[in-house]
């Protein structure tokens, strides 16, 4: 202990003297020479400065401000200019580089053989709606707007301050190739090709953020011990669930405790075991280590979203196994963000080749994470909507927040705040939005950035930097804000480029909200035929078209019939009780 605080001491020690006392030291040095150099051999200078003090005072008010002018012009063209030669003249920079390059233009010429041509634009099925024209209205819109002054800072800004995380990986995804995959002819063929491509680039595919990244306790092993019961138990089968970090207001959380809930339900013992859990889930969970094996019989069933140090443990217990997959996000997005979470989804995606010889079944939430888990080698899939419960949406709004908001336009957002999600992206379409189009408008940014602090700061800095107004971020909101918000919304948006089913969408069906969303991942299963996808990220181009359906009740009440035709068809697949006792039966004869 004291040796660290010492350690922490001379760090103190180090840094205060390069950024502080160097620099003061240095700047009084400049000065007393600069006044022996002028004052002492010009004469014409020592009758306009008498004294020192009266030249330290000039040197000041002089010196400082062009400093700060040469240090802006370094930041803003000098500094750009040396880090891209940097990575130019890094021979693995340039090699990644020229692989991607040459992998999307073999695969584009493989689309070519195949007759695909490039998904642009806007997609929707809904019939009764003519989204060509609505296409080419918001184009031509989008042409003829005149852009103030403040979305062109915001613009020159966002070029100005880069993101913090480079994510190699959205060059492949935002090439021709990757519109591949939604023709399922060629599902098959395309998901190979891009993994293969992806396999040789080293683009590991790892899990995604973690709730807490800083276990309670410690472990020298990858295999933790569990206790194994000696006395007796009730009578009848335990299903019990395992998950590395339960969470509140989480939608991996809210699953295990509907499920837990359901088998008690149904007559089996089941408990939740946990590495981590949020003080608010005490009393819903126990420790791993209370785990109690009573009959070989029993079902684990454990939810995989993170690397865990569970996984092997798990694997090692006797009885029946089941795996439900909420996706991995891949880590490259992470890079820049959070080194330790860029680890866990390395870590986690190795996870997924050792479970898929140790789970009897494997439950997802989208075809898109089915399609995962065959690349990998499972065998055993089952495809489930996420359960949701409904009834949590039966509140009354806040009348403070209705009151407030009421007579604005309002977009939304509701989720995590990672790069992935692509918050920036949303903030360059609210700042056409808002400054071209209807400046009596808000984004609301629902959902918490913890493990992403340098990424939430980023864009805080971004905002405030860009003079961008009416963007209102909400951390930690409860049923009755969340309700709320969703019922002052007049459209929803997304730019998120990988999802394994995203809730929110369903939540925007049931509260009536027009849904525009980036087409990727698992998007289209969840939409179906409702909602606009958007293949084509122009940022511009979208506010239009969101100001379009906002103000055109006849393309906004389609829309959101379309949409309640779609969550009807979720909610009948959404029998928990149903899918539980499909699953256990399947794998109990395994």
């Amino acid at each position: 202990m004291r040796i660290a605080s010492v350690r922490r001491w001379w760090l103190d020690l180090k840094q205060g003297h390069n950024f502080y006392i160097a620099f003061v030291l240095s700047l009084l040095n400049f000065i007393i020479i600069s006044y022996s150099l002028a004052l002492e051999r010009l004469p014409l200078l020592n009758q306009i400065f008498p004294n020192m003090w009266m030249w330290v005072a000039f040197f000041i008010v002089t010196y400082i401000p062009l400093t700060i002018t040469l240090g802006h012009f370094h930041r803003q063209e000098q500094l750009p200019t040396e880090q891209n030669e940097s990575a130019l003249q890094n021979p693995v920079t340039m090699f990644q580089m020229k692989r991607i390059d040459d992998i999307a233009e073999t695969l584009e010429k493989i689309c070519q053989r195949l007759d695909i041509k490039d998904v642009i634009g806007l997609e929707m099925l809904n019939k009764g709606i003519d989204i060509a024209k609505l296409n080419s209205i918001a184009r031509q819109r989008a042409k003829a707007r005149t852009r103030t002054q403040l979305y062109e800072r915001f613009r020159n800004k966002l070029l100005q301050y880069p993101v913090p995380s480079q994510t190699k990986l959205n060059y492949i995804q935002r090439s021709s190739l990757y519109n591949v995959i939604r023709n399922s002819r060629y599902v098959t063929l395309a998901r190979s090709l891009i993994y293969k491509c992806v396999s040789l680039l080293s683009f590991d595919r790892g899990s995604e953020s973690m709730e807490f990244t800083h276990f309670s306790g410690t472990q020298d092993s990858e295999s933790m011990e569990f206790t194994h019961f000696s006395g007796t138990q009730k009578a009848g089968h335990a299903v019990h669930q395992f998950i590395p970090v339960l969470s509140p207001r989480d939608a991996a959380g809210n699953e295990v405790i509907a499920i837990r809930d359901m088998l008690r339900k149904l007559g089996y013992r089941s408990d939740i075991f946990v590495e981590v859990a949020h003080p608010e889930m005490y009393q819903e969970s126990k420790k791993f280590t209370d785990y109690a094996v009573s009959s070989p019989n029993d079902v684990i069933i454990y939810h995989m979203a993170s690397y865990s140090k569970l996984v092997n443990s798990i694997l090692a217990l006797p009885g029946r196994k089941i795996m439900v997959y909420h996706n991995i996000t891949p880590h490259e997005y992470f890079t820049g963000i959070n080194d330790e979470i860029v680890r866990s989804c390395r870590r986690g995606r190795e996870q997924l080749h050792l479970l898929k010889n140790g789970i009897d079944l494997a439950i997802v939430h989208s075809e898109y994470s089915k399609m995962e888990l065959v690349e990998i080698g499972f065998k055993n899939i089952v495809v489930a909507p996420v359960y949701i419960n409904f009834d949590k949406y039966k509140r009354e709004s806040k009348k403070n927040l209705t009151a407030r908001y009421a007579n604005s336009t309002n977009l939304l957002y509701v989720g995590r705040i990672v790069p992935h999600k692509k918050i920036e992206e949303l903030l360059q379409i609210f700042a056409y939005y808002n400054n071209c189009i209807d400046s009596n408008s808000n984004l609301f940014i629902v959902g918490n950035y913890l493990g992403m602090e340098r990424y939430y700061m980023w864009l805080k800095n971004l905002i405030l930097k860009a003079k961008l107004r009416n963007v209102q971020f909400v951390h930690n909101a409860d049923d009755s804000e969340l309700v709320t918000y969703y019922n002052l919304a007049d459209a929803y948006i997304s730019m998120s480029e990988h999802e394994g089913f995203c809730i929110p969408m369903v939540e925007s069906m049931y509260f009536g909200v027009p849904i525009i969303a980036y087409d990727s991942t698992s998007i289209p299963y969840t939409l179906g035929d409702a909602g606009i996808r958007v293949n084509e990220k122009n940022f511009e181009e979208i506010a239009e078209l969101i100001g379009l359906i906002v103000y055109d009740d006849n393309v906004r009440n389609k829309i959101i019939e379309k949409q309640k035709e779609r969550l009807d068809a979720i909610r009948q697949d959404n029998t928990l009780e149903r899918t539980l006792a499909t699953c256990l039966q399947e794998v109990w004869k395994c």
